[in-house]
């Protein structure tokens, strides 16, 4: 990318890596792969268009750069971790899997 030019075309291409997981360990993985108009950061969150239930990703927990595919892989932290419902059961891991999916994740 060249800072003297005012052409704001550049994007970076971004693999979102997600993990969600119960309460029991079981563990499922997904990914999205997005552009951004500038490099991801640790820290940043992301609100998706498409994403049915509105709310951002985890903060991005780290950072990398795939020499080979051209692209940043960032992990997130789990938004989906497990959390006890009012008669003191869990959440299922199949109703993480389901929140993720119609937020556009794809199973990894």
């Amino acid at each position: 990318m060249n800072n003297e030019s005012n052409n704001n075309d550049c994007t970076y291409d971004v693999r979102l890596k997600l993990v969600v997981e119960d309460h029991k360990g079981n563990r499922e993985g997904f990914v999205k792969k997005i552009s951004l108009p500038f490099t991801p950061y640790l820290g940043l969150q992301v609100i998706f268009e498409q994403g049915k239930s509105g709310n951002p990703s985890g903060p991005i927990i780290s950072v990398m750069w795939n020499e080979w595919s051209k692209c940043f892989v960032c992990e997130t932290d789990a938004v989906h971790s497990p959390k006890e419902m009012s008669d003191g059961e869990y959440w299922p891991l199949e109703s993480y899997v389901a929140c993720a999916l119609s937020d556009g994740w794809e199973s990894e």
